[in-house]
């Protein structure tokens, strides 16, 4: 194919044009009859067609000149981009034709990267980074913005002869770094804050420890936690958690100091889950969730006499909770408005995580919600999930004897 000026040199090649003189004093290039436009000119070459002129200025009815503007064949003139022309089951990203439904890098839509998962249905699929051994099962996880940390201990509850281990593994995979291994009554919970990894040691019922994230000595950090002291959540300046005896607390020490704890809240009736965001405390005990501020005060119930309450998680300004009968989450202001059903999960829920891209429940599968709840819920995975944490870019879960990583 013939474009621009190019013209065969046989001896069939069409006569060369004629120039006439404009009024302006402009010269104007007219083709021969028979030859091809200009690429880039609109059909019929003639001025009064719109044609270009040789240097490039407009003609009597104002065409674009030559010089990569689309020709009345719709191919590009010179210097112009061919338009992507995908298939149907293919969307245009970069200017490169991709299927959304198993492209990787552009999984679901555009610039949607797997991070090293394959991309199947237009979901990211997740990644597998390490199985626990037979007999043994990860029982929590959490994560920084390069790591995730988790605790596995024996299927079976071996009383105070339980070897409960926590270990390391760097997001991109790799061996895990065991941190420590303690022989206690089953440890069901860890937390990562301030650049420390925290437990429970059960046998010792007032005691809390830690090791280093980046790895180091293991060292109580507390033996004034109180008793049954399980639940645990670390922010960046201080450790907070719960004690489950029927005269339950909500506590809180700074990393650099656990001598001296603050008691936020007491006479609980049993301490379940806390979360921190914010200025504020949300926890539960009994058949209530309630928050209190970080820097003391009185306590304000957000939902009382709820049996059924399940797992919570709070973004925003919103608090989103599971019932322990229900497939939906549901969802009430922060300020403690009223109770809305949220997202029906399509199975049980129970594991709860929020974070700017979403809320995610774990149970008979990972179910994904959008905040506006304008989105439908998205099933992430299928298999029953046990425990889920979330880093800047990925989700990971635990299926058991299985720990996963999956882009969000």
């Amino acid at each position: 194919m013939l474009f621009g000026d190019e013209r065969d040199d046989d001896d069939n090649s069409p006569a060369a044009p004629s120039e006439t003189s404009t009024g302006s004093g402009a010269r104007t290039t007219t083709p021969a009859p028979g030859s091809p436009p200009k690429a880039g000119a609109a059909s019929g070459g003639a001025p009064s067609a719109g044609a270009a002129t040789d240097g490039g200025q407009l003609g009597d009815a104002g065409a674009i000149a030559a010089g990569g503007v689309i020709g009345s064949a719709g191919e590009p003139g010179a210097g112009g981009a061919y338009p992507c022309g995908c298939a149907d089951s293919e969307i245009c990203c970069d200017d490169v034709c991709v299927d959304p439904e198993s492209d990787p890098a552009n999984c679901g839509g555009c610039g949607h990267d797997c991070l090293g998962g394959q991309c199947s249905a237009a979901l990211c699929q997740p990644v597998l980074l390490w199985q626990a051994p037979e007999g043994r099962t990860i029982k929590d996880i959490d994560a920084d913005a390069t790591n995730v940390y988790f605790l596995d201990r024996p299927v079976t509850n071996q009383g105070f002869g339980t070897v409960n281990r926590i270990w390391k593994i760097a997001e991109t995979g790799g061996d895990p770094l065991e941190f420590a291994s303690e022989i206690t009554l089953p440890q069901t919970e860890i937390t990562v804050g301030g650049g420390f990894v925290y437990w429970a040691y059960w046998t010792f019922g007032n005691r809390i420890r830690r090791v280093p994230s980046s790895g180091g000595m293991v060292e109580t950090f507390t033996e004034s936690a109180g008793l049954h002291c399980r639940h645990m959540f670390a922010t960046e300046q201080a450790l907070y958690w719960t004690n489950t005896t029927t005269s339950g607390a909500v506590r809180a020490a700074p990393h650099d100091s656990a001598a001296t704890i603050t008691t936020l809240a007491s006479d609980l009736s049993g301490g379940g889950e806390v979360i921190v965001q914010d200025d504020w405390a949300f926890f539960a005990y009994a058949s209530t969730l309630a928050k209190v501020p970080i820097g003391g005060g009185d306590v304000a119930p957000l939902l009382t006499n709820e049996p059924k309450l399940g797992s919570f998680a709070v973004f925003g300004d919103t608090v989103y909770f599971g019932m322990t009968t229900s497939e939906s989450v549901y969802a009430m202001s922060a300020a403690g408005d009223a109770l809305r059903p949220f997202c029906d999960t399509g199975g049980s829920v129970g594991e709860l995580a929020a974070d700017p891209s979403g809320l995610y429940a774990a149970g008979d599968g990972l179910t994904r919600c959008a905040h506006d709840d304008g989105e439908s819920p998205v099933r992430l995975h299928d298999q029953v999930v046990s425990t889920i944490a979330l880093s800047d870019s990925f989700i990971y879960l635990s299926t058991g004897r299985e720990l996963f990583k999956l882009a969000k």
